[in-house]
C-alpha cells in the first residue's frame, strides 16, 4: 500500500514537470491520459482523487499509448502518458 502511494506521488511530479513544461498556467485545468499496467494502475486507481486534486486535472484516464506521449520508468515498470490543457 505504502509503495503505490509512492507510485502515484511519484507520477504527480512526473505530471508536474510536464504542466511547466508546456508552460501551462498555475491553475490550468488539464486532462491526464496514461498506459501502464501492473502495480502502477493500482496505485493510480486508488489514488485517482490525490491525482486529481493535486495536478488540478479534470480527468486522469487509462487507455492504450498514443504516438507523442513521454515515456518513464515508474515503480517496476514503464508508465506512458499525456498531459494536455482542458
Amino acid at each position: 500500500e505504502l509503495e503505490r502511494e509512492g507510485i502515484a506521488r511519484d507520477f504527480i511530479n512526473l505530471v508536474q514537470k510536464k504542466r511547466k513544461d508546456l508552460d501551462l498556467g498555475y491553475t490550468d485545468r488539464i486532462l491526464i491520459r496514461y498506459a501502464t499496467d501492473g502495480e502502477n494502475a493500482k496505485a493510480f486507481h486508488e489514488h485517482d482523487a490525490t491525482l486529481r486534486r493535486e495536478t488540478l486535472a479534470d480527468l486522469v484516464e487509462a487507455g492504450s499509448k498514443a504516438a507523442g506521449w513521454d515515456e518513464e520508468e515508474l515503480g517496476q515498470t514503464r508508465c506512458a502518458f499525456s498531459v494536455e490543457k482542458a
